[in-house]
């Protein structure tokens, strides 16, 4: 709301009174919103943080800040109230939030793209699914999820590269060409069965059908997996990079394993390792001293036949991430790589690297429902629901919000019924819904002869019912919604931002008429609306979820 740092000085000056000869700084007053109302629009507690500072029990140094604040109140503070056991909740007049409406229009870039990063560069890598399959709805969390993420940290004013990051090497791309290969020859007439690690899904069939029109007589006897595994990694990337443009990804950045598995990084890396004696040889493999960095066991580096293991590649593109110079690097991973982090960590801990700029987020599974109805996903065994057949059915926008509205740490249940739905019961709808009513609302109001972008000398202090001071609050806490977002590396917040404000403006419209018969009400509640309809686009934008101004 923009407001904190107001409050902040109010209580300095009173802590200074009390005690003049103890400082405190304004990194020392943390101000917290409130979602309950009862709380107050702000909390704190400094009393209870700074009492032995000040030798008194927090209540006593409490009611002193709350008595000094009070004899001072400024115009902005309705009133102040201290709960056991030392929190002082804050209550802002409407003359706080109606003056701050204005303010907002006219500066509504401050509002909406709060400058936390400082132009800081930041990496962020997400999704990066190995070419072995079609995108799934899980692959779409992913994408959804990190697209977003990346939205929101611009917004708080970083500069964010998307990376992509994929497998086109090892047992996984072997398997792939193996599998093409039965394909292949079973489209050609041959009695052949799919091997038990085989890929079974129908995607290969169609990839076999291709491979046959171009290399029919070459390969219908000749056994060559090289040939069909890079056929099937080119044919899955497309289709891999085509469902992303329908869903309105972009990467800035594609980078290949097989960049990290052999030549002059590997050698360099590994060579790195020994010269710091972070690594020992036993039973003629090469092993890592992981556990020096906490992690549960020494891993295998170069296994004894000189393979390496998949450590070396991922060990060296980190040091690559590093050596672009990027201020933060964030990995989005996915559930089965829990025990993973820790080695990864220590890896870049034993590169000398700076650890505390790598941040990794967990992003848990999605089940996916239709109804009550549980879908069976397995991509080995050819059971899956691609991602592009979830955008068929649902489309783009309902789909990219339903992959954002739970935590990341939490699995989410994706019902394709729900999403479907152009009810109050969808919240994607909802939300949109609450744009395009805006939207017909301004379109009705020119045609009265109100130009929205032309109103001036507006008296706000029309703008005093309870649901307009409630709309009021929650447009002032946008910034603190992106702010919140960027620092904890989460979309829920939005989501669920949204979709309360879409609920306190579609029960203002439903109480309250936009144009009246008094011009200056008129023009206060247009303005309102135009503040609401400004973040619904922004909001919806982030999602990448398109505004609607008619349904």
């Amino acid at each position: 709301m923009q407001f904190e740092s107001s409050l902040i000085n109010l209580i300095l000056d009173a802590l200074k009174i009390i005690t003049p000869d103890v400082k405190i700084k304004p990194e020392d007053i943390i101000i917290s919103s409130s979602e309950d109302p009862s709380r107050g629009d702000f909390s704190t507690n400094c009393a209870l943080k700074l009492s032995k500072l000040f030798s008194l029990p927090p209540m006593d140094l409490g009611q002193k800040i709350v008595d000094i604040v009070l004899s001072k109140k400024p115009a902005f503070l309705d009133s102040v109230k201290l709960v056991s056991p030392g929190f002082i909740n804050l209550f802002l007049s409407a003359k706080a939030f109606q003056g701050k409406l204005l303010e907002f229009l006219e500066n509504s870039k401050d509002y909406l793209s709060p400058n936390i990063g400082n132009g800081k560069k930041v990496l962020l890598e997400f999704l990066s699914a190995n070419p072995t399959g079609p995108l799934t709805i899980a692959h779409g969390r992913h994408a959804a999820c990190g697209d977003t993420l990346a939205n929101i940290l611009k917004a708080a004013g970083y500069k964010v590269t998307r990376e992509y990051y994929y497998n086109d090497s090892g047992r996984q791309m072997d398997i792939l060409g193996s599998s093409l290969h039965v394909r292949y020859l079973q489209l050609l007439g041959e009695r052949k069965r799919m091997f038990k690690e085989g890929y079974s899904g129908y995607y290969l069939q169609e990839i076999a059908r291709k491979m046959i029109e171009k290399h029919r007589k070459a390969y219908s006897k000749e056994k060559n997996l090289s040939i069909f595994t890079r056929f099937a990694e080119k044919e899955i990337l497309k289709d891999i990079k085509e469902v992303l443009s329908l869903f309105r990804i972009k990467f800035g950045s594609w980078i290949k394993e097989t960049r990290f598995t052999r030549g002059a990084k590997v050698k360099k890396l590994l060579a790195y390792l020994k010269e710091k004696e972070e690594t020992y040889e036993k039973d003629g493999a090469l092993w890592f001293k992981s556990t020096k960095y906490n992690d549960a066991k020494d891993r295998v580096l170069v296994k004894s036949t000189g393979e390496l293991t998949y450590l070396v590649p991922d060990l060296a593109y980190h040091k690559f991430k590093y050596e672009r110079g990027y201020d933060r690097i964030i990995t989005i991973l996915g559930p089965d790589h829990h025990g993973y982090i820790q080695r990864l960590m220590a890896g870049i801990k034993a590169m000398g690297l700076d650890d505390t700029k790598f941040t990794t987020k967990i992003l848990q599974v999605v089940s996916l429902y239709r109804g009550k109805k549980k879908l069976r996903m397995s991509t080995r065994a050819g059971e899956f629901v691609t991602l592009r057949k979830v955008i068929d059915e649902v489309g783009v926008d309902a789909a990219h919000f339903f992959l954002c509205m739970r935590g990341m740490d939490a699995p989410l249940d994706f019902d394709l019924e729900l999403a479907k739905k152009e009810s109050a019961e969808n919240p994607v709808y909802y939300i949109q819904y609450a744009h395009a009513r805006i939207c017909s609302v301004f379109k009705f109001a020119r045609q009265k002869g109100f130009a929205i972008d032309k109103l001036k000398n507006i008296n706000l202090g029309i703008i005093n019912r309870k649901e307009e001071i409630e709309l009021l609050k929650k447009i002032l806490g946008y910034s603190g919604v992106i702010k919140r977002g960027a620092e904890v590396l989460e979309t829920q917040g939005l989501t669920a931002y949204l979709l309360e404000l879409a609920s306190l403006f579609h029960q203002y419209y439903n109480k309250y008429r936009f144009i009246t018969d008094d011009d200056d009400i008129t023009k206060a509640r247009l303005l309102l609306a135009q503040a609401v309809r400004i973040i619904l686009s922004h909001g919806l934008k982030l999602l990448g979820i398109k505004s609607l101004k008619k349904m």
